[in-house]
């Protein structure tokens, strides 16, 4: 009898011979999908950082444009009014002469 049993269990595949399946519940709720859902969460966290850096970043970059064309309006203002000034004070002196 112990043969017959032996026989038949070596015919028969065993559990650690069988193709791992996946049931189709697995990961679509309660506790296997908590680590899934929280690396979402953490990914679509991370892009929002990233967004955020990225706006920063071309804020910072704006700001820095703008300065330096507020800067370069005021020197080419400054250089007209000095060119100005020279042009009075050479039209001064020569009705002087």
């Amino acid at each position: 009898m112990a043969e017959d049993l032996s026989r038949r269990n070596a015919a028969q595949p065993s559990v650690a011979a069988a193709p791992a399946t996946v049931a189709p519940w697995a990961g679509s709720a309660g506790s296997g999908s908590q680590p899934r859902g929280k690396a979402l969460a953490e990914v679509m966290e991370e892009e929002e950082r990233e967004l955020m850096r990225q706006r920063s970043h071309e804020e910072q970059r704006r700001r820095a444009q703008e300065e330096m064309e507020r800067r370069r309006s005021q020197e080419e203002v400054e250089a007209r009014a000095r060119q100005e000034q020279m042009l009075q004070q050479q039209l001064q002196q020569q009705q002087q002469q």
